[in-house]
């Protein structure tokens, strides 16, 4: 009976919470603008593993560099003309950009287009 409850337990999927605790980075989502998609063999939306969004751009950086030159400057930091968006907020006011993580949340890319 006890080797019932064991199996039980082991099969029982883990919460976003226990993975993320255990060391597993959370899958999210960043959104690429029309603009900069062909970048990325025309694909609209990626998948990455972050535990933080500076994490994100790292790997941004390490999968897509084409992308990375557009987003990031030369130390790596956001590109003054690109703003960043985590769940539909603005990071460009955020002290750090170590915010943790979780799954399913979204980075969107957003390119400024100015001309006269």
């Amino acid at each position: 009976m006890h080797e019932r409850a064991a199996q039980d337990r082991s099969s029982v999927p883990q919460a976003p919470e226990e993975a993320h605790a255990e060391g597993a980075d959370p899958e999210i989502v960043l959104e690429v603008p029309r603009i900069l998609c062909d970048c990325v063999a025309g694909r609209r939306e990626l998948t990455l593993k972050a535990s933080t969004i500076a994490s994100a751009l790292r790997e941004l950086g390490a999968r897509w560099p084409t992308l990375a030159t557009h987003v990031l400057d030369e130390a790596g930091a956001i590109r003054q003309h690109v703003l960043l968006l985590h769940n539909g907020k603005l990071t460009k006011y955020l002290s750090s950009l170590d915010v943790p993580l979780c799954p399913g949340d979204r980075l969107q890319i957003v390119q400024a287009v100015s001309g006269g």
